[in-house]
């Protein structure tokens, strides 16, 4: 599978569905795999959040 995308800028690196982007950064597999988990807490707690806020904004209507 080619990972290579053409832009205006020239080509950028795309990381795959399921990949690690830290490895792709150049941290070694041992360190990159505890940064993508804490990386999908973080964000999956952000959504959680919102996900809140909008029931809320919903149940006021």
């Amino acid at each position: 599978m080619n990972n290579q995308v053409n832009s205006a800028h020239g080509s950028a690196h795309v990381t795959p569905a399921g990949g690690n982007v830290f490895i792709d950064l150049g941290f070694d597999a041992d360190e990159a795999e505890p940064l993508k988990t804490e990386s999908q807490c973080v964000i999956l707690d952000k959504l959680g959040y919102q996900q809140a806020n909008h029931e809320m904004i919903n149940i006021q209507d």
